[in-house]
């Protein structure tokens, strides 16, 4: 059964809000210990000046990103759509492997990456209303 626009829409936005926190965390984290002062314009000195001194900030972010889109192996649904009522299966209506939720986990983090296309494909052009990652994964959001 496709879940409603508006549930699974709903279910993108709290998942879009939780990586954006979980990233600013990370990258607040990342320059504290640097001791960069989290402003723009002292990253943008540090940019003219040391680039190599970001590089942590580089490897700590997308980390974060991917520890996020990890969730579902332990929920079995992005906290938006385990809060929402949804619960991810294969083609089979089956839990997905844990295979599968990785594989969805880093397409997942790529199309984050890419101002949230995967997830605007899904609810705007998909069918079954599946992002990039589901489609990889070859999962969908069923209700629970």
């Amino acid at each position: 059964m496709i879940v409603s626009f508006v549930r699974q829409w709903s279910a993108g936005l709290v998942d879009a809000l939780g990586a954006v926190v979980v990233v600013g965390l990370a990258l607040r984290l990342a320059l504290r210990m640097l001791e960069i002062k989290a402003s723009v314009q002292a990253v943008v000195d540090v940019i003219h000046v040391e680039p190599a001194r970001l590089i942590p900030v580089v490897v700590v972010v997308p980390v974060a990103l991917l520890l996020w889109h990890l969730l579902p192996l332990a929920l079995m649904a992005s906290p938006g759509q385990r809060l929402l009522g949804l619960r991810l299966v294969d083609k089979a209506g089956l839990p997905p492997a844990a295979t599968r939720l990785i594989l969805r986990a880093a397409v997942a983090s790529l199309s984050t990456a890419c101002f949230f296309a995967g997830p605007a494909w899904g609810l705007l052009v998909d069918p079954w209303r599946r992002s990039w990652a589901d489609i990889a994964a070859g999962t969908v959001a069923v209700r629970r």
